[in-house]
Order: structure tokens, then sequence, then C-alpha cells
């Protein structure tokens, strides 16, 4: 590797003016390719470094990037280039925490550095945190009005959240800004679905499902498609339709999260689950709460875990936080590695992981003065094991649906892409990875003495008063008609999931029985989800 004192030899100067030459020219992609040349050859400078790591991720090489971006940082750690590719590097290698950090520290530094804030919007997103990347997004747009792309975003969490109107101007004013902006193309594709313009949807999505160069969007579109389809009746050509949108995710997708020699998601469950059985209960000491009463919300996506939340959100006295990834700490030191678990047994003093814990949770804006607090984050399901040995004292209140609604709806339905993700785009592996996680679950009540309470999402719906009211027996309050006005208090927030329209919507019974429709397709997973069928008291015809 050439030395640092490279910096002022005639190789780095000619290669500096060539990627200066090529940005002024308008020409980024050669100024990457020059920055690449440069330091794959170990010449380091903060000037092209930065732009080699654009250049490896634009190659695919997430792992490369990685590699420029802790070189520059070496070189100069407040240089804001240098703090934005290496946040955009982290953020590439799943190391969404991480990067956040560096966007925040940079953000500090140059509030108003317009890419600085776009991507840490595009971030906050991606982790789950649709209030603070709008706020990003409208500060882009404060500072530059012709973004387009912040624009459609914005158009994007608007729909999201079913307000359609705000997303049709957002995209509007995006697409007039640039008419091949994709995502407003695919935000006014989302408001005609609201408004069952579903002829409007398949005319407009076609042609960016068969030509767009991104995979996501072709995804996208063709999942588009397929509600519109699945509107109007059609579904044998939905399910197709739905089978393509998730074939081109998991074609994208594969080299990340199923590579040769990778534990998959589902793998990592079932190791998970093969240890819980066997293993035996020493809780550690745990230090004093700051709440009253602690309660983990868990269950599997899609099995009305969001509705459940925003219910309970109305109680007086009860705080919940929506989908906050506080345990990946733990998770990452004592379920990734093959032998984290035997550690996790061992372990005694857990107070770093405790601590990470309820920063994050504060960190979501909970002030933890309630007398209940709720973590809402359904496939902690998976991470029971720790979740007893970190909080003995929690509750656990488990959302189940009936499992042939909840993995037809995983198959259908569009999540931000991870490894448990992942497991959702094919039937097989999602029937199996519900298998797992309920076993999980039925594991845990067995062993660790944790209370435990199941609620199923059509007895809420069909019996609403009845079961809240058990609900709040269960959580130590007293009754509130409060919580009978969740649909209004969706309207108002921000949700983060799948769900949002349809809890906005009060009791949406529409979710229920959906299956039945594509029982000839579900055919195949049905003997792996008929235990819990059974299990769960539905109906097994």
């Amino acid at each position: 590797m050439a030395p640092a004192s490279s910096a002022n030899s005639g190789e780095l100067q000619n290669y500096l003016r060539l990627a200066d030459a090529a940005l002024r020219a308008g020409d980024q992609a050669n100024a990457m390719a020059v920055a690449e040349n440069a330091s794959a050859k170990g010449i380091d400078h903060p000037g092209l470094l930065p732009l080699a790591v654009f250049h490896a991720l634009a190659s695919g090489d997430a792992a490369k990037a990685m590699s420029y971006a802790e070189r520059a940082r070496k070189l100069a750690p407040n240089n804001i280039d240098v703090m934005h590719a290496v946040a955009v590097a982290l953020a590439n290698n799943n190391r969404q925490k991480e990067a956040l950090g560096v966007y925040d520290k940079a953000l500090r530094q140059q509030p108003s550095v317009v890419p600085l804030r776009y991507n840490r919007a595009r971030l906050l997103e991606d982790m789950g945190d649709p209030v603070r990347a709008r706020r990003d997004y409208e500060r882009v747009v404060e500072l530059l009005p012709n973004h387009p792309s912040a624009l459609a975003r914005l158009g994007a969490i608007a729909v999201a959240n079913n307000e359609s109107a705000a997303a049709r101007a957002y995209a509007g004013r995006a697409l007039k800004l640039n008419p091949r902006e994709t995502a407003a193309l695919i935000v006014l594709a989302q408001a005609d679905l609201l408004e069952k313009k579903y002829d409007a949807v398949i005319t407009r999505m076609t042609p960016l499902a068969s030509g767009d160069p991104s995979a996501v969007n072709r995804s996208l579109a063709q999942g588009l498609i397929a509600d519109a389809l699945d509107a109007q009746g059609r579904k044998k050509d939905a399910f197709a339709a739905y089978r393509s949108s998730n074939e081109i995710l998991k074609v994208e997708f594969a080299q990340r999260f199923a590579a040769p020699g990778m534990e998959t998601a589902l793998e990592r469950a079932e190791r998970t689950l093969a240890h819980v059985k066997v293993s035996s209960v020493r809780a550690a000491a745990q230090a004093d709460s700051p709440v009253k009463m602690h309660v983990f919300l868990l269950g599997f996506p899609r099995s009305g875990t969001t509705l459940l939340e925003n219910v309970l959100a109305g109680h007086p006295d009860v705080e919940t936080v929506e989908e906050r990834d506080g345990l990946l700490a733990a998770e990452m030191d004592f379920l990734v590695p093959p032998d984290g678990l035997e550690k996790l047994d061992a372990a005694q003093d857990l107070t770093f992981y405790r601590d990470a814990y309820w920063a994050e949770m504060q960190e979501s804006g909970a002030a933890l003065e309630k007398p209940v607090f709720i973590d809402k984050m359904p496939l902690n399901s998976l991470l029971l094991a720790l979740i007893a040995k970190l909080f003995p004292d929690a509750k656990i209140l488990l959302a189940i649906r009936d499992p042939r609604d909840v993995i037809l709806s995983c198959f259908r339905r569009r999540f931000g892409m991870s490894a448990k993700m992942y497991e959702l785009l094919s039937l097989d592996r999602a029937a199996a990875f519900y298998d797992i996680a309920m076993q999980l679950c039925e594991a845990a009540r067995g062993k660790y003495p944790m209370p435990f309470r199941v609620t199923r999402y059509e007895d809420l719906v069909a019996g609403f008063e009845k079961e809240t009211r058990a609900l709040c027996e269960f959580l130590g309050v007293d009754y509130s008609d409060a919580m009978a006005g969740f649909a209004d208090r969706a309207r108002g927030r921000l949700v983060n999931t799948p769900s949002a329209a349809q809890v906005s919507q009060s009791l949406y019974t529409q979710g229920i029985d959906q299956w039945r429709a594509y029982a000839p397709q579900l055919a195949p997973v049905l003997p792996m989800l008929a235990p819990w069928i059974q299990t769960f008291g539905y109906a097994e015809e």
C-alpha cells in the first residue's frame, strides 16, 4: 500500500485531477472509476476513497466498500465526504445503527448538507422510523424545493398511512420535476389502489414491472399489479403476480441473506429452538426496571400485532413502542455466534444489554412514565430465550391469527428486506419459519416463568370490548373506553407496517378467511400449518 506521504506524489495528483475533471463535467461514474483505480492501488486520499466507496457499492461489493470506508475514516474521520461514505457503507453492510450514528455526527457538523439528510432519511425508513424520516425529507425539501426523490419519498410515507390526497400531491410535484421519478409513479399507483382504480394500477405499473432497471421497483410494480388483480377477483392471476414479485427479490437479495455457507434466519431460528428445548433455566439477576410493568407484544408478521398495539396505546396507563430493535446488541452477541446461546446460559451480568435495550426505547421517544410499557416487535418471538434471560419479570402478550391467513398475507405483502423478511418470499419457507416461531413460543411458555397471554385477532375483531377487558385484566389496569378510538389514533400517527391502512379503517373484518380464495395455492403448505390451525382452534376445512 502506498504510504500516506504519497499524497504529494505525481501519481496521486494525477488521479485527483482526473477525478475532479470528471466531477466538474458531471460524469460521476467516471470520477468513481478513477477513484477506484487509485484506491485499489493502495493510494489513500480523502478526496478519492469516498468515491471509491460508492464505486464499490455500485458494483455490488459491500465488503470492498467498507474496506475503503475504513481507510478513509482513518485518514480524515471528521471530513464530511468521508463520514457520508462511511455511513452509506455501514448501512450496506447491515450495520444500520452505526450508520445512523455517523449520519447524526455529520449533520451536527453541517446540518444543511442535502445528500446527508436525504440518505439519513432513507436509512431511517429502512430502520422502521417513518416519523423521523418524514422530518428529514421535509427538511430536504425546505433546503432544496426541487428535490424530486425527497418529494416522492414523502408521497410514499403518506400513501402508506392512507393519506391518498397528500401522496398524490407529493408525487405530482416530483413528476413535474422529473417525469422518470419511478418512486413517484409507484406512489400514484398505490393511491390508485386505495381509491379502487384497479385498471389504472395495472396500466401504470405494467411498464415498470417489465422494464425498470431496479429489481426492487420491478418487484413493487408486480406486487401492485397483483393487488389490483386480487381486488378484481382474478385470484389465480394475482397469485402468479405475487410469486413473480417475490422471485425478483429472492434473486436480488440471495447473496445478502442466503449465500452458500451463510446461516439463514430460518436455520438460526431452528438452532435456537433446539437449544431452548434442552437448556436449563438460569435467569440472571435483574436490576431495577425503569417501568412498573414490562410487556413484550410478540407473534408473527401479519398476525394482528399492529391492531393490538394501537388499541392498547389508547389506554391512559399504557405506553407502547412500535417495532424498535432494542434487543439487537444481545441478538448479535448471543444468537448469531454458534456458541452464543451457551454463553447466554452462563451469563450473569447482563447490564450492558439491558442498558442498550432501554436506551433504544428512549431514543424512540418513550418516556417510560406510565404503569405499563409495551414493546411491540412481532418476530422478537424468536428471541424469547434472550427476553427470559434479560427480563425474567416481563409479561408476554402473544398475538395470533389463522395461520393460513398469516402465511398468505406475508407472501402477498412487501416488507423492508432483512434476513428474517427474506424468509417470507416463498410459501414453503414462510410456513417453516412460522412453524419454528410458534414452536419457540410454545417451548418458552412451558419453560420460562414469564406470564403469557394469547390474543386471537378474530376474537378481538368479533368481540372487541370483551377481549380488551380481558387484556386490561392481564395488564393489571382498569378498562378504558379510550381504547376503542384506535382507528382515529392510527390516522394521526405514522404506522410503519403494511397494516397501516387497515388499522386506520377501524375493525378490519376483511382480513378474516382470505386464505379460502387461495386454498389451491396454499395446499402444499397446509400440512405444516395444520398443527397450529388445530392448536389455536381454527376450523380445519
